[in-house]
């Protein structure tokens, strides 16, 4: 009897050390989650900054002092590539998941063909450097529809006539159906290789083990 008894009180005692460490897990798991959110937001308000050093004024079209506050740069970056007449269309074509973070079983869980579309605005600044305002939904790795708004910039190398090398960054927002469609805040790195209207475009999404690390790449074909 009390041989079954210290058995019990051994069995339960396990059952609760279980219990702890599993809440252990989710409760890091959730901290991770909440700090990479707060990343991303101090990374947006980084990007703001951002834009506002890459936009400078034209000084021979001005008519009246040019307000040099970090938000009227914005303003300005913003409301010209809005303005402008050219358009772009963006055809996702691949989210790659780095095999280094996912084992084998969880990467034949994931969609990697991001069937999707999108379209935006661009133009080319007086340096040479790329703008766009853009929007995009797609296939999320889940395949459920994933919906991105954004604002693009890439500093631009012409190796020849036709042929440009960007790098840059995007900021923007999206919305997943792991989190409920709650809008989500990015900036993430931006990199394409580009001959006459057609681009390559490609971003990398960072992580940790088991989420993020997806090399998301489209294509960007020039309209106007």
């Amino acid at each position: 009897m009390i041989k079954q008894k210290s058995n019990s009180q051994s069995n339960a005692q396990t059952v609760i050390v279980s219990k702890k460490v599993g809440f252990k897990t989710q409760l890091n798991q959730s901290l991770d989650v909440q700090r990479l959110h707060q990343f991303q937001y101090w990374l947006v308000a980084l990007s703001l900054w951002c834009v506002s050093t890459t936009s400078i004024a034209n000084e021979e079209q001005a008519v009246a002092p040019v307000n040099n506050s970090m938000w009227s740069r914005v303003q300005e970056t913003l409301t010209d590539t809005w303005q402008s007449p050219n358009y772009e269309l963006y055809i996702p074509v691949s989210t790659w998941h780095n095999r280094r973070y996912y084992d084998a079983d969880k990467i034949k869980e994931f969609n990697e063909e991001p069937w999707g579309l999108g379209i935006g605005k661009y133009r080319y600044d007086e340096k040479g450097n790329w703008h766009a305002l853009y929007g995009m939904a797609f296939m999320d790795s889940h395949n459920k529809l994933e919906p991105l708004v954004g604002y693009g910039y890439q500093k631009i190398w012409r190796p020849s006539e036709n042929v440009r090398l960007g790098a840059g960054y995007s900021v923007g927002i999206t919305m997943r159906s792991d989190f409920n469609y709650v809008p989500i805040p990015i900036i993430v790195p931006l990199a394409s290789v580009e001959y006459k209207k057609l681009s390559v475009q490609s971003t990398y999404i960072p992580g940790g083990d088991g989420n993020g690390n997806i090399l998301f790449t489209w294509l960007r074909w020039q309209l106007q």
